[in-house]
Formats: structure tokens, sequence, C-alpha cells
């Protein structure tokens, strides 16, 4: 086996199992997004068999975006260490057939906070970050490829799963719609399972790398040959008197570790242990300087001095073995002293000073809070928020994320105020999984061929976005819904297929978990604040068209944040290429004088 092998060049990576990786990625995403894109129908549903206004469904989201940016920065910091992100995605599927086995059976539209709030952002929670590192984790080369064809899942539960909801909600009705919904959900437990861990890798690389060296020492050990130089030296003759001389010959080991054993055994019975002892609590018995250094006496009166003085006796002959320099200890004497000690430590009270005890616990206190602060920072990721560049980029998480996913949901609203057909509502979100999946093929094609660079393409696509909203409210028919719906589709994908790879190169992959964290929490922050604020905007005005207006500022921010960012990156990346030429021609430049 050639042991020179790193152990990155044994995972499958940009190969192998990391294509099936990819497909898991991909039926999650179809899952998921789809799910969450279709329920905007059952927004029109809730209110309707419940006669309830917008903002308290619009609130349940709200807390399933806060449940969702909370245990996703916990997940990707902190959790990731504990389970896998197998497990993970297996447990989003459980959550989220509690919480559509819940919607079906509601008995009131206030549950629906706990249901869809807070069940169904566990799922998110624990489906979307999870798979979207572990993605980055298998792929290097092609990872803005495999990002975009794992969103091209979305774009396709965008599409599909509209038209299945609709068929299954005029067909059995909302609730049954909703237990089949359920099941279909459990999906997400297969593919969980195909989202082998890398560390897989690490335990079947290392046993034949660890059965070699084993082969290999066993060998050597073979090959060795025992020599014992030695002697010793009893309290009986004079120091530096050998009791068996020196043997060099291999061929008289046994014999010489056999007087070995018995001139040990002669010393130690020169003064016969007792049966009673006065404990003694021993510093050391030598130091460096062959000196004795003194005792600490400490009296119990249970116990008599007979022992003290064996117990003396026997400390002077091992020091005086060892002082001499001319024996090896055996590990026997090791055990015999050993135990000795470990007697006389058992019968003595060992006594600490004040002073002591405080000093302990300072350190201890001082120790707690370096552990918490440790925690924190884990859990926060400030070893990201160090990075400049990485601050700019939560400004566009923030105030992108809201026109980028949640603002689908009230499409079908929006249409139904201006007087588009329930099939037509429906078509709507059709159009925009069909133009998203469009527009995923396109851009896989542009970032394998490298043709913009990725983070310019965020910006276009967060600036057209933008765009659309500013003219919503002069939308009055179906073909200028249509309009909306194709470049939300085809604009909104470009965000989600790419942010992933964005990060990969702002932060490193080393600190991807805990940048992908913050970026969720500010998600989920933007869409907490927001889903509230949309649906009072409607209730204030009693139309959605100052809701896509509010969206559209946002977004407005997002891509002007991100064109910095984009500038910003460009620059440093032309201050490192100039370092770089300097330090080349400098290295170049023959040495003078």
């Amino acid at each position: 086996m050639d042991t020179d092998r790193t152990r990155e060049e044994l995972y499958p990576i940009d190969r192998g199992w990391a294509w099936v990786v990819l497909f898991a990625c991909f039926f999650e995403q179809l899952l998921l997004i789809g799910t969450h894109a279709s329920f905007g129908i059952l927004f029109n549903e809730f209110q309707m068999a419940y006669s309830s206004s917008a903002t308290i469904i619009s609130l349940s989201l709200s807390v399933q975006t806060i449940v969702l940016s909370l245990l996703s920065l916990f997940i990707l910091s902190i959790g990731s260490r504990y389970l896998s992100n197998r497990v993970f995605v297996m447990m989003g599927g459980l959550t989220s057939f509690a919480a559509y086995m819940i919607n079906a059976f509601l008995p009131d539209i206030s549950y629906l906070i706990l249901s869809q709030g807070i069940l169904f952002g566990l799922t998110h929670a624990f489906a979307q970050g999870p798979s979207l590192v572990i993605l980055g984790k298998y792929f290097k080369k092609y990872r803005g490829l495999a990002t975009t064809l794992a969103n091209v899942g979305a774009s396709s539960g965008i599409f599909i799963f509209p038209l299945v909801l609709r068929e299954l909600i005029d067909s059995y009705g909302l609730q049954g719609a909703l237990v089949i919904h359920s099941g279909l959900l459990l999906n997400f437990l297969v593919a969980g399972s195909l989202l082998r861990p890398l560390s897989f890798y690490d335990k079947r690389s290392m046993k034949p790398v660890a059965k070699y060296k084993r082969e290999e020492s066993e060998e050597l050990l073979q090959d060795q040959k025992p020599v014992i130089v030695k002697s010793i030296v009893s309290e009986s003759q004079p120091s530096g008197q050998p009791v068996s001389n020196i043997i060099d010959d291999s061929d008289k080991v046994q014999g010489t570790n056999q007087n070995c054993q018995n001139s040990f055994k002669d010393s130690l019975q020169l003064h016969p242990i007792n049966d009673s002892l006065e404990s003694y609590t021993r510093n050391r018995t030598f130091s460096d300087s062959q000196k004795e250094r003194p005792k600490n006496r400490m009296t119990n009166d249970h116990l008599k001095p007979e022992m003290s003085h064996s117990t003396r006796s026997l400390n002077k002959v091992l020091d005086r073995m060892v002082i001499s320099g001319d024996l090896a200890v055996a590990s026997s004497i090791g055990d015999i002293s050993g135990s000795v000690y470990s007697v006389c430590g058992s019968k003595s009270e060992v006594h600490v000073k004040p002073e002591d005890q405080n000093t302990n616990s300072v350190e201890e206190t001082q120790e707690t809070k370096d552990r918490v602060l440790t925690f924190l920072k884990e859990l926060i990721g400030l070893k990201c928020l160090k990075i400049r560049i990485f601050r700019i980029w939560l400004v566009v998480a923030f105030f992108g994320i809201l026109g980028a996913a949640q603002i689908i949901t009230y499409i079908p609203p929006l249409a139904a105020e201006k007087g588009v057909d329930k099939s037509q509502r429906v078509f709507l979100l059709t159009i925009v999984g069909a133009s998203d999946l469009a527009g995923k093929f396109v851009l896989t094609i542009i970032t394998f061929f490298n043709i913009f660079p990725k983070d310019i393409m965020i910006a276009v696509s967060l600036w057209m976005i933008a765009a659309v909203f500013f003219c919503v409210p002069v939308f009055t028919d179906f073909s200028h819904f249509v309009v909306l719906a194709s470049v939300l589709g085809s604009c909104t994908g470009v965000y989600f297929a790419l942010f992933p790879a964005v990060m990969a190169d702002l932060v490193g992959l080393e600190n991807l978990s805990g940048a992908m964290g913050l970026t969720m929490l500010a998600h989920g922050l933007s869409l907490t604040i927001g889903n509230p604020i949309l649906g009072a905007i409607k209730d204030t005005t009693g139309s959605f068209v100052g809701s896509f207006l509010y969206t559209g500022g946002c977004t407005f921010v997002s891509a002007l944040a991100m064109t910095i960012c984009y500038l910003y990156g460009k620059k440093i990346k032309r201050h490192t290429q100039n370092r770089h030429d300097v330090i080349e021609i400098v290295a170049d430049e023959p040495c003078q004088g």
C-alpha cells in the first residue's frame, strides 16, 4: 500500500459518490422548496376555510423563519460536530410529516403557528443548510455546477407541486390533500440516507494503514535482541559494588534476568515490613542533584511507627539503586514501589492551604469563562465576521431574501385582487417553476464554462427583481402577471443556486459552515421582520401592491450591496495579484554584494 497518499486523495471529490450526493440534494430541494412554494395555494384555502386574516397566516411564516434562522445557526456551527448531515436531513423528514399531518386536522387557525411555523421551520433548518454544506464538501472543481444542478430540484418542485396540490385539493378536499402531502414528505428519509459523510472514507482508509504499520512494527521488534547491561546494588554492599556482573552475551540473558530478580528480592528483605505504619507524604525521594529532600511528616494517631522504618528502608534501597547509575530498574520494581506509595497515600490526609484553594477556584472560574466564550465564538462564527467582504455579503442576504424567496407566496393573492381566475392563478406558480427550471439550465452552461463571474450574476438578477416589483402597480390583467412570474422564476433561482459557491469563495471552505449559519440567520431575521410587515400592509391598505413595493425597496438595497461586494472583491484580487507579482520579481533578481 502507498502510505504517502493524503487523506484528501481518498475522498470522492468531483467523482464517484459525489454525484449520488448531488442527486440526493436535488431530490431534497424538490421536496422542500416545492412544498414551500405551493403554500401560496394553501394561503387562500386556509383563509376561506377558517375565515382568517392574512396577518395570522403571515405570522406563522414569521415563526417558521425564526426557527429556521436560530436553529440553522446552532446546527451548522455546533450540532454538526455531534450529528452528521445525513441524520439532520432524515430528522427533517419526520418533522415535515408531523407538520402537514397537523395542518390536515387544525382545530383552529392559530395552531398553524405550531405546525407550519415551528415544525416546518425545523424541517427547513434540518434539511436546507446541512445538505448544501455536504454538497460543497463533495465538490471542488465543479462546485458551482453542483449547486446549480441541486437547485434545479427546487425549480422542478416549484413547477410540479402547485399542480399536484391543486389537483389533490380538487379531488380529496383540503384535509385529504394535506394528509397525502404529509406522506410524500417522508421521502426526505430516502434523500437523507444517501448523504454519506466524508468521515466514512476516513475510517475505511485508515484501517489498512494501521494494519500496515502494525505489521511493520512487529517485523522490527522480531529483528531486535534484548540486552541487559546493568546490575543491582544492595544496601548491604558498598556503593557501586555489583551483585552480578554486566553480561553482554545474548545467550546468557535469561540467567542474568533471574539473578537480577533474586538480588532485588534479597535487598527488599533487609528490613522486614511490619503490619502497621506511620504515614508519610513524600514530595520526592531524590532530586536532580542526587540529594534527598526533606519528608513532610503527617501524624495519625491510629497508625503505628513500625512501618515507617520499613518504608524508609525500602525507599533508601530504591534511591541508591537509581543514584548509583548501575541499574535499569525493571517494571516489577515500579509496581512494588507504586503499591507502597498507594498504601501510604490512601492512609494520609493531604492538607491544602487556603490560598491554594482560592487559586484553584479562580483558575476553574477562568476556565469556565474561556469555555463559554469559545462556545459563543463557534456558535456565532466570529471568525467569519472578521472578513470585511463577508460583512457586506450579510447585507445582501438580509435585504435580498424577501424578494428572492418569500414574495412568491403572495403572487396568487395579488392575482386574485386583480380578478385573475383561480385556474390561471395556479398556472402562474407553474410559470414561476418552468421559468426557474429553464433559467437553471442556462445558468448551468454559464457556470460550467465560467462565462460570467458568479457574484456579478447574482447582482444582475437582484436588479431585475427590484425593477419588476416597482412595476407591480401598473399590472392589471393575466398577461402582466405572466411577465412577473417569468422574471421572478428566472432570477430568484440565480440567487439560491450561486450563493453557497459565492460564500465558499469569500470565506474559504474551512469557514463555510459558520458562514452558512450566519447567512441563514440573516435570512431568518429578514423574513421574521418582513412577513408581518407584508401582512400588515395588506390589512392596512387593502391590497398587496404596497407589500410588493416594500419588497422592491429591500431588493434594491440588496442589489446595491451585491454590486459593492463584487467591486470590492475585484479590488482585493487585483491587490493580491500585484503582491504576488512583486514577490516573483524580487525572487528572480540576483543577489548583490
